[in-house]
């Protein structure tokens, strides 16, 4: 299954905005190969719009937490802006609040 997102481009930084209302097992995989391609093309920030992400499953999560470290690795950042209510309950529950660089809004 397909992952829609629109790419832009800001200032240097690759912005995702994921036009789904979930990432989850059924599209995770499209979603790391999209920001390992950055990566390999020596992006150092990546911002994920999640405006629209009204549901994140474990592998969901899985994905983001390892698409941050691999942007930290690679000397770079993982951004996530616009997070709905459910999505941050999630993030602070699983206290991923605390690893992930989250902001209100671009």
């Amino acid at each position: 299954d397909s992952m829609k997102c629109e790419i832009k481009e800001k200032d240097g930084a690759k912005i995702v905005v994921v036009d789904e209302d979930h990432i989850t097992v059924t599209n995770v995989g499209e979603f790391r190969k999209m920001v390992q391609t950055f990566i390999d093309a020596g992006s150092t920030k990546v911002i994920l719009n999640l405006k629209a992400v009204k549901h994140i499953d474990s592998m969901g999560l899985g994905a983001i937490v390892g698409m941050s470290e691999a942007m930290k690795y690679a000397k770079g950042q993982l951004v996530i802006l616009n997070v709905q209510y459910a999505v941050r309950e999630l993030f602070r529950l699983t206290e991923m609040d605390k690893v992930l660089s989250i902001v209100e809004s671009d």
